[in-house]
């Protein structure tokens, strides 16, 4: 077999017609959504609104984003993690010595089928 020295291949820009296509795109549907929306009506909306209600509605909403965005991440790591490479400390439920019925209702039901055979 013979090796091969040469550089990975760089794929060739896009032209920038094919650059632009996705901004004219967007540009027309923000176009569209906002054609009849009055923004000097909205300025004096927002002037006379509580600034403390946005603030905490800003902060919940923060609240809630980064907790979902935590909470996601750690289900998307415990789905995908696998045993490591050091030992893990006696008591720490893996492997399974025995099947428990709480086991069963787990998101890790199939390790009780590792015990079952």
């Amino acid at each position: 077999m013979e090796a091969n020295n040469s550089a990975p291949e760089v794929p060739a820009k896009p032209s920038i017609i094919r650059q632009l296509i996705p901004l004219v795109f967007a540009a027309g549907i923000l176009v569209f959504m906002f054609y009849k929306v009055d923004f000097a009506k909205v300025w004096q909306v927002l002037k006379k609104a509580h600034s403390s209600w946005i603030i905490v509605a800003f902060l919940v909403n923060c609240l809630i984003y980064y907790s979902t965005d935590i909470l996601s991440f750690w289900r998307a790591y415990n789905w995908f993690n696998t045993r490591s490479a050091w030992p893990r400390p006696r008591g720490s439920g893996w492997p399974p010595t025995r099947c428990r019925p709480s086991t069963a209702r787990s998101p890790r039901s199939w390790a009780c089928s590792i015990c079952s055979g």
